[in-house]
């Protein structure tokens, strides 16, 4: 059995580059997202910005160092730092979700001061900063890992 990397014609090589450009694509789009929302009033708010910098660049790299090769190159530093920025992402979007879900929270105890705990949480999970939204990185993160996945040849 030969190794699932070895050619781009091969359909688990030619399903990582496909999953690589969804990563890079992703990353695009919700980098784009965060400053058109700008999404940049406080430091906190910079964490997405900078950590899908990062993504885009690495999976950049990546995609013409594949493109040059014809496969990915797990070995390559690249893919190690794929790795590396798929669990920035993954570490990052849990992150978001407190920090939307807090932001909320503060807003609802503001808006309504007697409301009782329970209450404010629900109506915090549907506030102005959407609290999910940060699972997008988390998802992005999930593919970015995928990429880097090699299949073992048999002994």
């Amino acid at each position: 059995m030969a190794e699932a990397t070895s050619r781009a014609g091969e359909p688990v090589e030619r399903w990582r580059l496909a999953a690589l450009g969804i990563f890079a694509f992703g990353s695009v789009g919700l980098l784009g997202e965060m400053i058109l929302l700008e999404h940049h009033d406080s430091n906190q708010q910079w964490i997405p910005i900078i950590v899908l910098a990062l993504g885009l660049a690495v999976s950049a790299a990546l995609l013409c160092k594949a493109k040059s090769q014809g496969r990915i190159d797990s070995g390559w530093r690249g893919a190690r730092s794929l790795i590396a920025v798929s669990w920035i992402y993954l570490t990052a979007a849990p992150l978001g979700v407190f920090f939307h879900t807090k932001g909320n929270l503060e807003f609802e105890q503001e808006l309504r001061p007697n409301a009782g705990g329970l209450e404010h949480f629900t109506e915090a999970l549907f506030g102005a900063f959407p609290a999910l939204a940060p699972g997008a990185l988390a998802a992005l993160g999930l593919v970015g890992l995928l990429v880097t996945m090699r299949k073992e040849t048999a002994s």
